[in-house]
């Protein structure tokens, strides 16, 4: 087992370990989005070894299932944060809306690979490994970090602002690390997602910018 699967499946066990604590051990309705956050981050980290010429060409149903995902980090991370810092139930009031983007990106992503032939759809996956995606892929990725560093955002607007004041210093200590360590994942994130030579750096054996974020 090479170091990048070793450290995504890490990474996803122990997610999958703190989830299985918050549905047996703390069922509280406020740790909701927590759990759907690490549902979401266990099925990327897992599946990040996958990101390989050969396993995207025989099962291409992955690209549709995990490449969305980074969609919903950001809103459920501001959900959460939202549940923190309120006494009472705190569910944004149109969640479906802020689903959107990665219900639109897993539409996206199916409809484009369901109209690719067989032919097609391997020189995709081939040029993607050679560091020459199609300019809609680096596009797409990039929105995924934009539309997470607006929920970085609003979440830090009430870890940070004057709401934060009237909870405790552990609460507010707990926010405030929800919002800077997912900053720091995000960067390793668009490290990865927006630059082609990371992907061509795999495919010549070097899997450091993916190792660093599954560590991360």
């Amino acid at each position: 087992m090479n170091l990048l699967t070793f450290v995504s499946t890490i990474g996803a066990l122990q997610g999958i370990i703190i989830l299985v604590s918050i549905l047996f051990r703390f069922r509280h309705q406020k740790n909701l989005p927590l759990a759907l956050l690490l549902i979401v981050f266990s099925a990327r980290l897992v599946t990040i070894p996958t990101w390989n010429a050969e396993v995207l060409i025989s099962r291409p149903w992955i690209l549709p299932l995990t490449t969305p995902l980074p969609f919903l980090f950001g809103p459920f991370l501001w959900w959460y944060i939202r549940e923190l810092s309120s006494d009472t139930r705190n569910v944004p009031k149109y969640l479906i809306l802020h689903l959107l983007p990665y219900i639109s990106e897993a539409l996206a992503v199916s409809i484009t690979l369901l109209k690719m032939g067989e032919g097609e759809y391997e020189l995709f996956i081939h040029n993607v490994f050679t560091g020459n995606p199609p300019l809609w892929l680096p596009v797409r990725n990039s929105l995924k970090v934009i539309l997470n560093i607006v929920y970085i955002g609003f979440s830090s607007r009430l870890a940070f602002g004057k709401k934060a004041n009237r909870l405790s210093g552990a609460k507010r200590l707990w926010l405030r690390l929800l919002v800077v360590i997912p900053a720091i994942v995000l960067s390793a994130f668009a490290y990865v997602a927006i630059l082609p030579s990371a992907t061509e750096y795999l495919t010549k054996g070097s899997a450091t910018p993916f190792s660093v974020l599954a560590v991360t």
